[in-house]
């Protein structure tokens, strides 16, 4: 015989839908057997698995759905059903579900509940409580806290709200205890290094999430970011060199979040100082920031700013602050998002944020081009390092991820709007504050509906926040430097119908096929050489042990006092000022009020050369001199202002000139002391003379010793 012939194809013909059939073979005869000789069987049949393809079978499509809008343009849906399952690679299914579109009648503006009919402006606080180009305000999460009922030589109510104002031209914080009650009262505070860490404040962020269940060693609930509309100029006296982003805080008054300008533990008379727990560097002339309420990462240190030199979306995760007082960078994410293009407004114009954190959505102000930008926070993927394209960042260590990321959904929710600005989110509603017009804009959410505008305040509005319990509404507006809030003059008659249509939900499969975008992520490992610092000349990533050193009195670091060359463009880099320990320096801002003039002490901080500190000693009456201690004889010269810093608790003191009083009395604060004629010659106490002042130097008219 032959050999066999190849199999048949399986035969599965008239059997629709089953699994199995025949297949033959043969082989030839090729001698006939001789004697008793017999032959094999020449064919063969046996039962193979065959593909006799089934078609998928579906329904005819359902009615459409309800419109996914009462008024204006919607979406609806459609659906159908599998009949027969595809099988033995027969046609897929199609579709299952299928979207249009639906034309309801015109929307129609209302009333918003929270302004009413008409909306009154009501000013709680001016540039005389300190407010100086206001441009962002939050309330603080722990009301009471940070100030206590005495701080800085003031006594402040703990009860009622407590909101935080940022100052742009004062690159500071002002606290308004008490807000709107008959014993509200105000405090400004900023860091000893504002010209790097909080210098032309646009924006800052608390952490609000309380109830996230992290760790109380690492929760970072009541923390607070800034963010700076500056390029790392030092108040101009330095070129550009772009390094800065947002800047971390402890709301906490535990040392040493607050610090004396001497780096010492704040006492109840001081001038008190923020002490940065964290910054990154990696979104220069920021607008804007706000916190991310995600409940994924160990520290809850997410925030999202924006970058206004590339125009991008930055989100930042601390991942794990480095303390205040501390100058390692080296464990944190990065993300840049080019792709959410936010065109910035005019210098020192701050662009709100907004974050649904039920949606996850993120809505962002881009006051350049009228556009509210809404940005779905949990999409996009990694597609490559950010080092080459962007090599101006906080640290060389692989620990820190810098990444660009793509593909994230995102979409302009508002366009056409004149300079927006300030955002603020209730429930369904997003209030937009538009700086050229000082009109407050209200959208419908889930429609993009303009509900309603009102004329609520000058030219001037930038930011919006809500009040804890989000009944109440309030902004500042950097023109006419106020604080307001925007109180409804006359309630609303009738009851807010929604825009959207409550029981309308798209089908699953049709949200998920809108989520699948293609995108290319590149997994290569980055050139090593990444990895080194291309921003080095700063000092912040510098091998040189001159800086970013704490522990020890570095002789290199400490010869960076001796430098004097301070001009714009010089060699020396003044961030490696501060990481080299010092806060005071020719060539830095002297903080030093009423003429004075700053004395440092590296790794700590300065003192003033015109403020002394004379403090009650404990159990003394205070009658006489010797209960307490001055830090000198008072031999002061003549014009010049200087500070006395009183710690004197139950013993009013005064300034005198001829033993006529030329203070007021203070107990825990500051005595001002003006040595111009005729000169003060005295501190008084409730018993008479405390300590005479005595003048040196000369004047017009009188010359001593």
């Amino acid at each position: 015989l032959s050999t066999w012939s190849d199999w048949s194809i399986c035969s599965c013909s008239g059997m629709s839908g089953v699994n199995s059939g025949t297949r033959s073979r043969e082989r030839s005869l090729l001698q006939n057997a001789i004697g008793t000789g017999s032959c094999a069987e020449s064919s063969a049949e046996e039962i193979c698995t065959c593909s006799n393809p089934v078609d998928c079978i579906v329904s005819d499509w359902g009615e459409w759905s309800i419109c996914s809008h009462r008024c204006g343009s919607g979406e609806k849906y459609r659906t159908r059903t599998v009949q027969t399952e595809p099988e033995f690679n027969g046609t897929a299914c199609p579709e299952l579900a299928d979207l249009g579109s639906c034309e309801e009648e015109a929307c129609q503006q209302q009333c918003v509940h929270l302004l009413g009919s008409q909306v009154s402006g009501v000013v709680l606080a001016t540039s005389l409580d300190g407010l100086s180009s206001p441009r962002d305000l939050a309330f603080s999460p722990t009301p009471g806290r940070h100030l206590g009922n005495f701080s800085s030589g003031q006594s402040f109510p703990t009860e009622g709200e407590e909101v935080w104002i940022a100052n742009g031209n004062g690159h500071s914080i002002t606290i308004v205890a008490g807000l709107g009650t008959d014993s509200q009262a105000v405090l400004t505070r900023k860091d000893r290094g504002w010209f790097h860490y909080m210098m032309n404040i646009t924006a800052f962020s608390f952490n609000m999430q309380n109830s996230a269940g992290r760790d109380p060693g690492r929760d970072t609930f009541a923390y607070f970011a800034t963010c700076q509309d500056n390029n790392n100029t030092y108040d101009g006296l330095k070129d550009p060199n772009f390094f800065q982003g947002p800047t971390l805080y402890d709301s906490s008054p535990a040392y040493k979040n607050l610090v004396r300008h001497d780096g010492g533990k704040c006492n109840p008379a001081d001038e008190c100082f923020f002490l940065h727990a964290d910054m990154l560097h990696e979104s220069p002339a920021c607008p804007g920031i706000i916190h991310d309420p995600e409940e994924v990462s160990t520290y809850g240190s997410v925030y999202w700013a924006i970058d206004g030199v590339a125009g991008h979306l930055v989100r930042f995760d601390f991942q794990q602050p480095h303390g205040p007082g501390l100058m390692d960078h080296s464990i944190a994410a990065v993300r840049r998002y080019p792709e959410v293009q936010i065109l910035r407004g005019r210098p020192g114009l701050h662009q709100g944020m907004a974050v649904d954190a039920a949606a996850r959505t993120l809505y962002v102000a881009a006051a350049g081009s009228g556009y509210i930008h809404r940005v779905f926070m949990d999409s996009g993927q990694y597609t490559r390092t950010a080092r080459e394209e962007y090599p101006v960042f906080s640290s060389q260590l692989p620990s820190f991820e810098y990444s660009i990321w793509a593909c994230v959904k995102h979409d302009v929710f508002a366009s056409g709007l004149n300079e927006p600005s300030g955002l603020a989110l209730q429930n369904d509603q997003l209030f937009v504050a538009e700086h050229a017009t000082g009109n407050l804009l209200i959208f419908d959410v889930s429609t993009g509906f303009q509900i309603q505008s009102y004329a609520a305040s000058q030219p001037g509005l930038m930011g919006l926040t809500l009040s804890r319990d989000g009944h109440r509404l309030f902004g500042v507006n950097a023109a006419t430097e106020e604080l307001m809030e925007f109180r409804p003059l006359q309630a609303c008659l009738e009851e807010a119908a929604p825009y959207a249509e409550p029981s309308y939900q798209r089908p699953a499969s049709l949200v998920q096929d809108e989520d699948d975008l293609a995108c290319s992520s590149n997994a290569t490992i980055p050139d090593a050489r990444l990895f080194v610092q291309v921003h080095s000349s700063t000092g912040y990533a510098s091998n040189d042990s001159s800086v970013q050193n704490d522990s020890v009195m570095d002789s290199s670091a400490a010869a960076l006092i001796n430098r004097t060359d301070c001009e714009p463009n010089s060699s020396l880099n003044f961030d490696a000022l501060l990481l080299g320990g010092w806060h005071c320096h020719r060539c830095l801002p002297d903080n030093c009020h009423d003429g004075g003039h700053c004395v440092p002490t590296q790794w700590s901080g300065y003192t003033c050369d015109n403020e002394l500190h004379l403090n009650l000693l404990p159990g003394r009456s205070g009658s006489k001199s010797d209960d307490f201690v001055l830090d000198s004889q008072l031999v002061l010269q003549a014009n010049r202002s200087y500070r006395l810093v009183v710690n004197s608790q139950g013993v009013p003191m005064h300034v005198a000139c001829n033993e006529l009083p030329v203070t007021s009395d203070v107990e825990v604060g500051i005595l001002n002391i003006d040595m111009i004629e005729p000169f003060p010659d005295a501190v008084v106490g409730p018993g008479g003379l405390l300590f005479p002042i005595y003048l040196h130097g000369s004047t017009m008219t009188t010359v001593t010793a």
